[in-house]
């Protein structure tokens, strides 16, 4: 009797029909990866692994410290190809992979950047790599509006390193752009506690302090921040912060004081004279707002608003003047 033939056995047909879909998955699998490399890094940079077997080759820490050294002299070719060999060397290189997707970021090759963080967020890392790599992509995809994503990351940003300021700032950030006032406000405050030194930030809380209609709050933190500043070496963008919050809480004679201090940082800013000038009308004193606007028509002989200033201090001092003769 002849023996049977494996494909007349029901149970030994159904395993190798398993066995051949395995391998045809496997195959879909690697052409589909194929396919996705190839779609993002066959535009004009040069192709990295996604994915590899290849063990980790000695020469990647120095291929990187090449390619970020290069990066800093922006001869980003030069860094993009150490970059490349480095990535080739070490997959796993979250570094290379960092600075490779800002390269992409600056050719405006913003999806391919977009692409390749997110594959770097999910391989293997210190938390400060990952934190950085997470962070880095946070921000581009906030750039790009995909606010949902990058609060997602920006999740993952502090979780990973909650002792780095920058993330718990950056999602304060994403939190007020999607209204989450509450969260934001506690984040800029966590993220003051790890950087209280952190200009830039001081600078964001007072404004969110603002637009949340705190104005006393926002007050006292435009005054630490200008603490940061010995002397009298305030910017004037500090000092018109302050000037505008003490406007609204009816602190003219103080706002007044925030301009003219401004002026002599930027003494070139027409728009500071004009400012000053309004501030001394609000506060009933026409006679500094007719100096100033003066001040300002002489600085500057080729504009026209500063030209226009004297005539409309006039204008708004007459009707200052009628309006209490009729009260």
């Amino acid at each position: 009797m002849a023996e049977p033939r494996k494909n007349d056995d029901p149970a030994l047909q159904e395993g190798f029909s398993r066995k051949r879909a395995r391998g045809r998955n496997r195959m879909t699998a690697l052409f589909l990866a194929g396919l996705f490399a190839v779609s993002l890094w066959g535009t004009g940079c040069q192709m990295i692994p996604f994915a590899s077997r290849m063990p980790r080759g000695p020469r990647a820490p120095e291929l990187s410290r090449e390619g970020v050294s290069a990066f800093e002299r922006e001869d980003y070719a030069a860094a993009a190809d150490k970059f490349v060999q480095a990535i080739k060397e070490d997959e796993n290189d979250l570094l290379s992979r960092r600075y490779y997707a800002e390269i992409l970021w600056k050719e405006e090759k913003k999806n391919e950047s977009i692409r390749l963080l997110s594959d770097a967020a999910g391989r293997e890392g210190s938390d400060d790599e990952k934190a950085a790599i997470c962070e880095s992509l946070a921000e581009k995809l906030l750039e790009t509006d995909q606010t949902a994503s990058a609060l997602h990351y920006a999740d993952k940003v502090v979780a990973l390193a909650p002792r780095r300021h920058e993330g718990w700032e950056l999602r304060a950030m994403l939190n007020q752009r999607v209204g989450k006032k509450e969260d934001a406000l506690a984040d800029y405050h966590r993220a003051l506690q790890l950087a209280p030194n952190d200009k830039e930030l001081i600078k964001n809380l007072a404004l969110f302090e603002s637009e949340l209609g705190d104005d006393r709050a926002a007050l006292a933190v435009w005054e630490d921040l200008g603490r940061l500043y010995p002397g009298q070496s305030e910017p004037a963008e500090i000092l018109c912060g302050k000037a505008e919050v003490c406007r609204r809480l009816g602190r003219g004679r103080q706002a007044a004081d925030c301009y003219q201090a401004a002026i002599a940082q930027e003494p070139e800013n027409s728009e500071l004279y004009r400012a000053l000038v309004d501030v001394h009308l609000e506060n009933q004193n026409p006679e500094q707002a007719r100096l100033v606007a003066e001040q300002a028509a002489e600085r500057f002989p080729d504009s026209r608003d500063a030209l226009a200033l004297p005539a409309r201090v006039e204008e708004i001092a007459a009707r200052n003047t009628a309006g209490s003769g009729m009260k």
